[in-house]
């Protein structure tokens, strides 16, 4: 069974304005054939290493150990230049200069056809300096939606390392959804599609990664971390907070509240109860409305903080 993941550096289905019929078209084709996540979010978001973005250091030197005797791929494909350094050695990187869009789409096309596939590869595509980057995203999605029925064998997922970043001053809202909140579509052979709504982090995707190449283990995140295909497999229902932790602040998400604690030399502490999955933009802070929530995630924070070395 080959493992295929697709990430992209800077991807948010959340934007007002630039979408267009293709885009759409292509995320309506994609998630007709894979489990999607409506509501995904970045535990580490803007990290500079796509790895990092994924998974937390111990489940990276999991990763590391599970690849060690395996066939890996890791392709970076960047619109600027060469810069396979953003990953580690071990991923046993390539660098590619991203010429044109049918480059992009042959080599997930090339899928299909590979007659000695590797155990796990990596795709990442860093569009940071190209124009029209979003046609480019919707064409390469796309691509995706057409291989995945044909390679029933494989497990592939496709998300982002970090979220669209847009005037981030329009609001006084702290670490508002759309820096945070990016795609993710699975496709695996021991799950049916369609689309899960309960929130999930992205060291979930390393996770999942993990258990499908047999490295089990006690993630160091007091369950932040799940298997998301085994976690769909068994019918789960059960409620998780997911923990996020950016630049400067840290944030527990439940299905029903973000709470969000931020500290700056000019500020000071302050602390923000949202609304979800309605206060998109985390307008209304509604800490004082429910004082016993927002007690009760704040412990949570405490907890999972402390628990990992914060």
């Amino acid at each position: 069974m080959t493992i295929r993941l697709l990430t992209f550096s800077h991807l948010s289905l959340l934007r007002e304005h630039a979408e267009t019929s293709s885009w759409d078209a292509a995320v309506d084709a994609l998630s007709t054939v894979t489990l999607s996540f409506g509501c995904h979010l970045l535990q580490a978001p803007a990290l500079e290493c796509p790895l990092e973005a994924l998974g937390s250091n111990e489940q990276q030197e999991r990763l590391k150990a599970a690849l060690k005797d395996r066939h890996v791929e890791t392709l970076l494909m960047t619109a600027s230049g060469d810069a396979a350094d953003a990953f580690p050695p071990w991923l046993q990187p390539e660098g590619r200069r991203l010429s044109n869009l049918d480059e992009l789409c042959d080599v997930i096309r090339s899928w299909q056809s590979a007659e000695d596939p590797p155990e796990f590869q990596w795709l990442h595509v860093d569009l940071t300096d190209a124009e029209r980057r979003r046609d480019w995203i919707a064409s390469a999605l796309q691509a995706v939606a057409e291989t995945v029925p044909v390679c029933p064998d494989q497990t592939v997922i496709v998300t982002a390392t970090g979220g669209e970043h847009e005037d981030s001053g329009r609001f006084e809202s702290l670490l508002w959804e759309e820096c945070l909140r990016v795609p993710l579509w699975v496709a695996d052979p021991r799950i049916e599609a369609g689309q899960e709504h309960r929130p999930t982090g992205s060291y979930d995707v390393l996770e999942t990664l993990l258990t499908a190449l047999g490295a089990t283990g006690e993630p160091s995140l007091s369950g932040q971390a799940a298997d998301l295909v085994a976690a769909r497999a068994a019918g789960g229902d059960e409620e998780r907070l997911i923990r996020v932790a950016a630049e400067g602040a840290e944030a527990v998400r439940s299905s029903e509240f973000l709470l969000v604690r931020t500290h700056s030399d000019q500020a000071g502490e302050r602390l923000a109860l949202y609304g979800k999955p309605h206060d998109v933009w985390n307008v209304h802070d509604v800490s004082r409305e429910f004082p016993d929530v927002t007690d009760e995630l704040l412990e949570c924070l405490r907890v999972t903080s402390s628990a990992d070395g914060g």
